[in-house]
């Protein structure tokens, strides 16, 4: 469901929805950063990652993760934008 969506059924502006994700991503990150202070090193760990898309195909972007392979413990996220590629119209070429 989208933030507009959620707004129109809450009866709330849609600001409203973006500024409580905002506030919850900020906890979500502080809680992470806090509990890797204490956490044992890991041993073993699965790299991967996946592209998908922010707002249309002209933006795609890569997530790096690093997960504990016995526990499934986040350890290490990252993301990186990459140029647009593929099939595309003499448009779309002068666009990206």
């Amino acid at each position: 469901m989208a933030n507009r969506q959620i707004a129109r059924d809450l009866h709330v502006a849609p600001s409203t929805i973006d500024r409580q994700l905002s506030r919850l991503g900020r906890h979500c990150l502080l809680f992470h950063a806090m509990h890797m202070q204490s956490a044992k090193p890991v041993d073993k760990f699965v790299i991967d990652g996946f592209v998908t898309f922010e707002h249309s195909q002209y933006w795609p972007f890569h997530h790096h993760l690093a997960v504990e392979k016995d526990t499934d413990f986040l350890a290490y996220f990252t993301d990186s934008e990459v140029r647009r590629s593929g099939r595309m119209t003499k448009a779309q070429k002068r666009k990206r």
